[in-house]
């Protein structure tokens, strides 16, 4: 059988861009940077320089570069994809709890109601390089919309601007910061911290120990204590436990939480947790000590909470889905496209 010509060309083509593409990641071709002369990518890739000419033509009808009569190709990222229909999306995850689960279910939802297949990938490790490699996989296989629950992996920004400029969206979920090539969707912290805090004061709750992490990564850690730092009294006070929800044992809350203290010489009267799985493991070490009486309201109405009779503030996951999605379908649709970022309210379930 005599070869395809055509499917040898579209071989050389694909592989002259891909060749772009891993240069524009790898931040070896920056942006509005001169592409090399046709000449000299031709012979580093042993091919024709008529082969890269086309090629070339190819990148610039995607609007990946550009060029004027006489003037070298010039890489431009993209401010906005052409128009196209949304068909797949990938939820990229750190870890895989029911938090996150319950997130992905409603998101699943409201993009499968609108003939969009979901897909889901789990990091192996939770580090930067290994996220990077996903992303750029998932990139060279069409694949350019993206939910990202990051959780506590310390981030690199600087591959997600270069896909960005490729042509990938992607959506923050639970992370939320001030880059303009991405979206953000978050509970409302503020609110959260505050309705709680407020609802205690109603209930006559004075002196209150509000319950965080000691991380700077969770931006959601961050904002709780800050929203909760802007309506404290003197007499409340602020206590960070070691990063670590997987090991939330009696003896690490003894260690940094005392209780004995903390009524004796401050007179406590209740406890706001800024995390669900702090809010139960607490409750129970609690009523361990002999300190049944003692309330404590938490963010997130994990299980557990209606047992253990703790009022929670419980995320709108069926609104952030809805939400999440609509972003993703604006990035399609919309000619104006820029960041955005959305604070979804939730409800105070009380016990």
């Amino acid at each position: 059988m005599p070869p395809d010509k055509n499917k040898d060309e579209e071989t050389l083509y694909q592989k002259i861009q891909l060749d772009f593409f891993q240069k524009v990641y790898s931040g070896e071709i920056a942006p509005h940077q001169s592409l090399p002369p046709e000449r000299k990518q031709a012979e580093e890739l042993s091919i024709s320089r008529g082969t890269v000419r086309k090629a070339r033509k190819m990148l610039m009808d995607e609007g990946f570069i550009s060029s004027t009569q006489g003037s070298a190709a010039v890489y431009t990222p993209l401010k906005k994809r052409k128009k196209d229909k949304l068909e797949i999306i990938a939820v990229v995850a750190a870890i895989h709890n029911p938090f996150f689960m319950a997130y992905y279910r409603a998101f699943e939802k409201a993009a499968e109601e609108k003939g969009v297949l979901v897909m889901i990938k789990q990091l192996e490790n939770r580090n930067v390089l290994q996220l990077e490699k996903v992303l750029f996989s998932l990139f060279l296989k069409g694949i350019k919309d993206i939910v990202f629950w990051p959780y506590d992996t310390v981030l690199e920004y600087a591959s997600f601007q270069r896909l960005s400029g490729l042509g990938m969206h992607v959506v923050f979920f639970d992370k939320v910061h001030d880059l303009d090539f991405c979206d953000y969707i978050s509970v409302d912290n503020d609110h959260a911290i505050t309705s709680l805090y407020k609802l205690m004061n109603k209930k006559g709750i004075r002196t209150i120990a509000y319950i965080g992490w000691d991380s700077q990564v969770l931006t959601s850690n961050v904002e709780r204590e800050k929203a909760f730092s802007r309506v404290k009294t003197e007499d409340d006070v602020i206590i960070k436990l070691p990063w670590n929800q997987e090991n939330l044992t009696d003896s690490l809350l003894e260690e940094h939480f005392n209780v004995h203290k903390l009524i004796e010489k401050q007179k406590l009267g209740g406890i706001l947790c800024g995390n669900g799985h702090i809010g139960i493991a607490l409750r129970r070490f609690l009523n361990n000590k002999g300190f049944p009486g003692i309330p404590l309201y938490s963010m997130d109405n994990f299980e557990g909470s209606e047992t253990l009779n703790i009022t929670s503030y419980e995320q709108s996951f069926d609104v952030m889905g809805e939400k999440t999605f609509n972003l993703l379908h604006d990035r399609h649709t919309k000619e104006d496209w820029h960041s955005r970022k959305y604070y979804i309210k939730g409800r105070i379930i009380k016990r």
